[in-house]
């Protein structure tokens, strides 16, 4: 199984909104997602199913539907512990899926990197919009794998 980790892109600056979890994505960061898409595309395209969870904040969930859009996905869900969950709660979500090959993850920071870090034993810090690819087989991460995307300035 293959994971793509992503960072949610650039967002409206905290404070300008009164409720943190409503910060949309700025021009700057819609071209952030579509650019992150592309770089996703080619580590998805042998996927036989490929699907999306995401934080339901709305920085995230906007990621996230750019990238469905880019890649022509239909299956987008939300998950409330991407928010601010564990390594663990990752590892245990990911071990209930069926009929997936590859599952994108549109989240936070430090979550994103802390799970990266966790699961790879690696330090890792992700920019906003940036991805990571992290291989999986027999639901247990191949050693070496991880695969930091460049993110496009």
């Amino acid at each position: 199984m293959r994971l793509v980790i992503v960072r949610h892109a650039t967002a409206q600056e905290r404070g300008s909104v009164k409720d943190d979890s409503k910060r949309e994505l700025v021009s700057k960061g819609v071209e952030q997602a579509e650019n992150t898409a592309l770089q996703i595309k080619p580590l998805v395209t042998r996927c036989s199913n490929v699907y999306i969870w995401t934080s339901p904040l709305t920085r995230a969930w906007q990621t996230a539907k750019i990238i469905e859009d880019v890649l022509d996905i239909h299956y987008i869900q939300q998950k409330d512990f991407i928010e601010n969950g564990t390594s663990l709660q990752l590892i245990e979500e990911m071990k209930q899926l069926d009929g997936t090959d590859c599952l994108i993850v549109v989240g936070h920071e430090p979550n994103v990197s802390e799970w990266t870090s966790d699961i790879t034993g690696r330090q890792v810090h992700y920019k906003k919009g940036q991805a990571a690819l992290l291989e999986f087989k027999d639901r247990k991460y191949v050693e070496d794998s991880l695969v930091m995307l460049q993110r496009k300035e």
